[in-house]
């Protein structure tokens, strides 16, 4: 009946991506089922769901977390340690990020659309450097927003969960991912990987239905699944590869080459993720597997 209305598959997935608001609500569900929250008022409860400072864009503060992390006493310091942390983000979004803003336009001679027109005439290095900068810039723009509401939560006296640990400074794609948006992998980590794990026995699944999940909680598109996709590779590569070389005493894993070589490479490839954010919007899949092609050099 529902595709019969003219509903698409995207329109029946859009409700997966409308927030924080949604997997708050999973988590409470879920939590209260097991009988692990623990007590609390009507007027808690609609405190934890409308927080203002978190309502739109996170971090997902656990129900839990909020009860035992809250003070019901306000006190001075909370002011200096809100308005600082306020403080950096605003340097965070509109000094740092703003620079790495300015200097994806000028990669790209005016937007990545601009890019894909002349996509055969770019070097490689141009393409690659544009992907750094679109890291750079989400980083500083996303993680600025979470310290502002932080601090922000902070002024009252609360204090809500981190979300990012400089996942730039990560040594793989594993630890990468327990450094950027961490209330995100958190949730998925506890409500999808967990789950899926003890009913597939497979950690490579787990991992792939993790970062659908993932994807599609960002939007409903291809560009989003397959963003999902990419990083669930990384992480699945990562993870056979660490057990294999852990199997067979390969000594490479512990020598400090591999090791210094390993941070540059993490950084790199998971900039190569934002080819599908990037296009995500206006230009589709076919344009971020051809941003990814020429990051190797090949036209597609």
């Amino acid at each position: 009946t529902a595709f019969g209305a003219g509903y698409s598959f995207a329109n029946l997935l859009l409700p997966l991506g409308i927030s924080y608001f949604a997997f708050k609500m999973v988590h409470f569900v879920i939590e209260r089922a097991r009988g692990q929250l623990p007590a609390f008022t009507f007027w808690d409860y609609l405190a934890w769901v409308f927080l203002v400072p978190i309502f739109t864009a996170g971090p997902i503060q656990r129900f839990d977390l909020f009860i035992s992390h809250r003070n019901l006493r306000w006190s001075p310091e909370f002011a200096w340690e809100g308005l600082t942390r306020i403080a950096l983000g605003l340097i965070k979004k509109f000094l740092i990020g703003a620079f790495f803003a300015s200097a994806m336009v000028w990669l790209s001679n005016g937007g990545v659309g601009v890019m894909l027109v002349n996509l055969e005439d770019v070097p490689a290095w141009r393409v690659i450097a544009f992907l750094i900068a679109a890291y750079l810039f989400v980083y500083m723009d996303f993680s600025g927003y979470s310290d502002i509401a932080i601090g922000s939560s902070r002024l009252f006296g609360l204090k809500i969960m981190e979300n990012f640990n400089f996942p730039i400074l990560a040594p793989n794609i594993g630890n990468l991912w327990k450094r950027w948006h961490m209330s995100l992998a958190n949730w998925c980590q506890s409500y999808i990987y967990m789950p899926t794990l003890g009913i597939s026995r497979n950690p490579y699944v787990a991992v792939v239905c993790s970062f659908l999940v993932m994807g599609l909680w960002h939007a409903a598109s291809w560009n989003w699944i397959f963003w999902g996709l990419y990083n669930a590779f990384g992480v699945a590569l990562f993870q056979y590869w660490t057990l294999t070389a852990r199997k067979r005493k390969w000594g490479i894993i512990k020598t400090q080459a591999y090791q210094w070589a390993a941070y540059p490479l993490t950084f790199l490839f998971f900039a190569g993720s934002f080819a599908f954010t990037m296009t995500a919007d206006k230009h589709g899949l076919y344009a971020a597997f051809k941003l990814l092609a020429k990051c190797l050099t090949i036209d597609i």
